[in-house]
């Protein structure tokens, strides 16, 4: 063989070698790659399973939890249903003696109460009356005035303790509408004028005089004390000793 031909063979030999090992390197990457996909995809698979059986268990605890809760309350329904038949079980088991008593008990209770009301009524009936019947009657004067006509004729007018003849003069004139003209004051007061008709009018001895129980008095009207029942009568006179 010539030189040439040995030289084609040995490069020959050593692509044939390079080739092959990169064909096998090649060939353990990809494996080693596949190998690495597969057991990311199981770790997936696995994660997923573990996260489904959570689920699964968590939605049985919470159906196992309503179960648990509708059976508690239908035993607590017919616990009380229960209680309810026995109750009234036992009233309509009740002896009859026991039956009187209450209704006893009930009919005394009414009887009672009737008799309270009743009372009550009569002590406010019994309040009215004496509302009505027992306010201390008054005690009244009457008065008249007479000047060259009747002024007031006779009225009652309330007495009050320590009234006098010029006390109840003032109140009636004053409740009438009627002028008075007093002159002074207290037991030196003296009756000027009466609704406009004064002393000296119809000469020097006219003016007023007052009587009382009918009786001519000597003191002045505002010294005069009254009683209950007494009668005054004021009159104009023309003339001193007229009347």
């Amino acid at each position: 063989m010539s030189l040439r031909k040995i030289q084609i063979l040995i490069i020959s030999l050593l692509l044939l070698l390079v080739t092959g090992c990169s064909t096998g390197h090649s060939q353990d990457s990809m494996s080693a790659t596949d190998h690495q996909n597969r057991q990311l995809y199981s770790s997936e698979k696995n994660a997923d399973n573990i996260v489904k059986s959570r689920n699964e268990e968590s939605e049985n605890t919470t159906k196992a939890n309503e179960t648990s809760e509708t059976n508690q309350e239908k035993e607590k329904e017919k616990t009380e249903s229960q209680s309810e038949q026995q109750e009234n079980t036992v009233k309509n088991t009740t002896p009859p003696n026991e039956q009187k008593k209450e209704e006893t008990k009930e009919s005394t209770k009414n009887t009672d109460t009737n008799t309270k009301k009743t009372t009550t009524q009569k002590k406010q009936d019994t309040t009215k009356e004496k509302t009505t019947t027992t306010p201390e009657e008054k005690e009244f004067v009457s008065i008249t005035i007479n000047g060259k006509e009747t002024i007031l004729s006779k009225t009652r007018v309330a007495y009050q303790s320590g009234d006098t003849v010029l006390k109840i003069l003032q109140r009636v004139t004053k409740e009438k509408g009627i002028p008075l003209s007093v002159r002074g004051n207290g037991g030196t007061a003296y009756v000027e004028g009466i609704n406009n008709l004064f002393e000296f009018d119809y000469g020097p001895e006219s003016g007023w005089i007052y009587k009382v129980n009918s009786v001519s008095q000597n003191i002045g009207a505002g010294a005069s004390e009254i009683k209950s029942g007494d009668e005054i009568n004021w009159i104009y006179i023309e003339k001193y000793g007229e009347n």
